[in-house]
């Protein structure tokens, strides 16, 4: 997960070969876990998830992902998950959680798009 691209319950069984189970319900229940204790988040449009590092104590953000490279960055969007959620109490809607992922191309040279 330190590569910046998001990985998938399969992806990581792969990278875990040797070590311990390595059956699909003990990685989605691992990755459950590890989402609850805020050690990874989840990308829902991806179904995959990427890994939360030291100092990431942002809650609200949004996801820029690469749909070149498949590399998605995390955003802090705090002050606008706070209009957002304000805006939700205001309409009586129980919020349970903000997703915003935003696809396009990253600055990568070889991700950029030729025509622009």
């Amino acid at each position: 997960m330190e590569s910046g691209q998001p990985l998938g319950a399969y992806e990581l069984l792969e990278t875990m070969k040797g070590v311990g189970s390595q059956k699909p319900p003990t990685v989605y229940r691992t990755l459950d876990w590890l989402t609850k204790m805020g050690l990874v988040r989840r990308v829902a449009s991806l179904s995959k998830f990427v890994a939360r590092h030291a100092g990431d104590d942002c809650d609200d953000v949004a996801y820029l992902l690469c749909r070149n490279c498949g590399q998605a960055r995390v955003v802090d969007i705090a002050p606008f998950g706070q209009v957002l959620s304000e805006t939700a109490q205001s309409l009586n809607f129980k919020q349970e959680d903000i997703v915003i992922e935003v696809t396009g191309l990253c600055d990568r040279k070889d991700c950029r798009d030729p025509l622009s």
